[in-house]
């Protein structure tokens, strides 16, 4: 691109462009597994995020729901029976693909998988999300994965 002086003086300029992203990336491809009280969920690991936040919700009117997690969940009315929770975890650093711990995540070969324990997770159709913190900003909630338990 071209830059005119306002003078007729030879004038240097000095510019560069900045392509990082001014916000933080959602979580669109993961996946959850789960049987009698507990969930595997799997995603890929997002090397900026300090901590990760599996939100869900036994609620299907949050299955189209987009936007801030505050948002997003605020509208659950826990006296019909429906419930919100959360389990929030630091990126992980170091390979670990030994047998899973409950409630704690494991990283291997890039991807990491949390193993959620909850008595709340009871035969029924619940919804999960996940989002990411990086340098104090959470991502927005863009997609749900719906998971049944028999």
């Amino acid at each position: 691109f071209c830059v005119f002086s306002p003078s007729n003086e030879r004038i240097k300029y000095k510019f560069a462009l900045d392509f990082a992203s001014s916000s933080t990336f959602s979580i669109d491809q993961f996946t959850v597994t789960c049987t009698l009280s507990n969930c595997i969920i799997r995603l890929p690991q997002n090397l900026p995020a300090q901590q990760y936040t599996i939100h869900y919700s036994n609620w299907e009117g949050v299955a189209d729901s987009s936007g801030s997690a505050e948002d997003v969940f605020s509208v659950i009315i826990e006296d019909l029976g429906y419930f919100y929770n959360t389990a929030v975890f630091t990126n992980p650093v170091t390979e670990n693909c030994h047998p899973l711990n409950k409630n704690q995540a494991h990283l291997c070969s890039n991807e990491i998988t949390y193993f959620l324990e909850d008595s709340n997770l009871v035969p029924g159709d619940y919804f999960f999300t996940i989002t990411v913190t990086e340098n104090g900003q959470e991502s927005q909630i863009t997609h749900f994965e719906q998971a049944t338990i028999t």
